[in-house]
């Protein structure tokens, strides 16, 4: 029997994590985070491709295995302003690094007082 899959929802401001066997859903606000990384895991057979997200506290890494993955790739670019293609060209590279920041939260950013990343920004 294969096991549950993790999954993933995404909301104007945050995503929620369900992760395999898990009874409560753990809810993540865009605005808190700080970095976001593409990453690239090397299974032997294939790589297995992620994004994590660096925290006030700990670290989020959810990968293409996670239901919902792909439309969260597709999202994050407008969610907190950076080009797509920042995470294509990582995709396509087949490079053997292993991980890319993609984007970095300024202290600018953090003293506006703006809404913070979000899509209905």
């Amino acid at each position: 029997m294969k096991p549950e899959q993790s999954k993933l929802e995404i909301t104007k401001k945050a995503f929620v994590l369900m992760r395999n066997r898990a009874h409560v859903p753990e809810h993540v606000p865009f605005e808190s985070v700080h970095k976001i990384t593409a990453l690239r895991r090397d299974l032997l057979t294939e790589d297995l491709i992620g994004i994590r997200f660096d925290l006030d506290r700990g670290a989020y890494e959810i990968y293409e295995d996670t239901d919902g993955f792909w439309e969260l790739w597709e999202v994050v670019p407008k969610i907190f302003g950076f080009p797509k293609e920042s995470l294509d060209n990582f995709y396509k590279s087949g490079r053997m690094s292993d991980l890319e920041i993609v984007w970095i939260r300024t202290e600018k950013e953090s003293d506006t007082g703006t809404k913070g990343p979000g899509l209905d920004n």
